[in-house]
């Protein structure tokens, strides 16, 4: 099973008197309009960060870091292609679909998109440990971007749908930052929550493009973040995904990702019907968040992939209906209940991936180092574990690595050694998977993991003693 290195939460709930309670360090809510008020801009901030948005839409204009006291102009919209409607005869005529990201770009803008253009009506909430502007963007489309008192990221929870279909148009809908930081033509999107690839628009490291789907073409698989540099600046800004969509960066100092589909044409490429979900009669509402981060690009990697830890294991909240009569002693004992099988905490840049019962009395456990090389001066060094401290309550027997599905010891497995056409280096592949050279040496229970590495242990144990 996955292991968590978060936090459960017990929160207990008590009755109300019907009149009501008064709670103290209660939000107080400003609503606010477009019209009829000045242009001034308002801020919401912590000690970290402040948001500058226009009064008269509830736009966001400017964001600062106040560590690094650096301000970029930025912008947050919504954008939707129109799906291809094509006879799916051949690939000039293929239908946008469940398989198929193939916008029109009849009649759009210049990336081809349309803007959801907002309506100006939002709210202000600020409170002592929140502030957040609700954004009404239009009857389908809400957003609400939040800003905690002690956090280094921005918080945007958006809802998006039904999208309406009645104009005989299908949509593709995209959430869209849009900044000034000098980017050039390259972004960055992680691999399956792990190492960063470069991407470069319009452009193939191993073969030479034949662009003929400039928009497409340019969108990647975002499991985790998506993020691009001003290198001049030394600036980056990072999206953090809480699902896996598709992302790009199709003009500098910007980045988009796919938040919503509605097709009305099947692609022909498996399904058999078009992607268009009607849900309870009016189509699907998704709902989703997206966490900015924006500092400099040497901190970056600690602050985004801690972040993107905590946000993946976050914390398990559990609703506890007690009364007003229930004593003090029952929520001391409900709220302080906790348990760890750790005897001492494990490095900052090591996570336990599973622990899981093997046979008899075995465990299968997997431990990852989830930093890159040369990333972070600190974080990116190899780490020591001690497998005792991870399983305190028993007695380890013994220890033996294995491969990642458990199913071979790693000292049996020899693999085939390919010859590289070039000296590129795009990996290990070839290395003899019993020679990889560790530092320091594994001692009995005590293993090294090196950035990126992945290691897995069948564990013979016993009971404590």
């Amino acid at each position: 099973m996955p292991v968590s290195t978060g936090t459960v939460l017990l929160i207990a709930i008590t009755e109300l008197a019907k009149g009501g309670v008064s709670l103290a360090g209660h939000t107080s809510i400003l609503r606010k309009r477009a019209s009829g008020f000045a242009d001034d801009d308002f801020v919401i901030k912590n000690e970290f960060l402040a948001l500058t948005f226009d009064q008269s839409s509830g736009s966001l204009k400017y964001l600062t870091n106040l560590e690094t006291n650096t301000t970029i102009s930025i912008s947050q919209t919504f954008a939707y292609y129109v799906g291809s409607v094509g006879n799916n005869t051949k690939e000039p005529l293929r239908a946008s679909g469940a398989y198929i990201f193939r916008p029109n770009c009849t009649g759009a803008g210049p990336d081809c998109s349309r803007p959801l253009e907002g309506n100006g009506t939002y709210e202000i909430v600020k409170g002592p440990l929140v502030q957040e502007v609700r954004q009404y963007i239009c009857a389908w489309v809400s957003q609400v971007i939040r800003l905690h008192a002690t956090s280094k990221k921005v918080h945007f929870e958006w809802q998006v749908g039904p999208i309406p279909v009645g104009d005989g148009i299908g949509k593709e809908i995209v959430s869209r930052f849009s900044t000034n930081l000098k980017s050039g033509t390259e972004f960055f999107t992680d691999s399956n929550g792990r190492q960063n690839i470069k991407r470069r628009r319009n452009f193939r490291p191993s073969f030479n493009l034949n662009l003929t789907e400039p928009i497409s073409s340019n969108f990647y698989p975002v499991v985790d973040r998506i993020f691009i540099q001003d290198e001049t600046a030394g600036s980056q800004l990072t999206i953090l995904t809480d699902r896996a969509q598709a992302g790009s960066s199709l003009l500098e100092g910007q980045i988009e990702l796919m938040v919503h589909r509605r097709l009305l044409v099947d692609d022909w490429l498996g399904v058999s019907e078009p992607l268009n979900e009607p849900g309870l009669g009016e189509g699907l509402v998704v709902r989703g968040s997206h966490h900015l981060i924006f500092t400099n690009i040497a901190k970056s990697p600690r602050r985004h992939r801690l972040a993107s830890h905590d946000l993946y294991w976050h914390p398990a909240l559990l609703l506890l209906p007690v009364s007003s009569t229930t004593s003090q002693a029952d929520l001391n004992r409900i709220t302080q209940s906790a348990y760890s099988g750790l005897s001492v905490d494990l490095p900052v840049n090591i996570h336990i991936l599973s622990i899981e019962q093997w046979k008899g009395s075995s465990l299968i456990v997997r431990l990852e180092h989830f930093f890159e090389k040369d990333e972070d001066p600190v974080l990116s060094q190899p780490a020591v574990v001690n497998l005792k401290d991870i399983l305190r309550d028993f007695v380890i027997t013994s220890v033996r690595e294995m491969t990642l599905d458990g199913n071979v010891a790693l000292t049996d497995v020899h693999r085939l050694q390919w010859s590289k056409v070039d000296q590129e280096d795009y990996g290990t592949l070839g290395t003899d998977a019993s020679k990889i050279h560790r530092i320091p040496h594994d001692i009995g229970t005590t293993f090294t993991l090196n950035p990126m590495e992945i290691r897995t242990f069948q564990i013979e144990i016993g009971p404590s003693l």
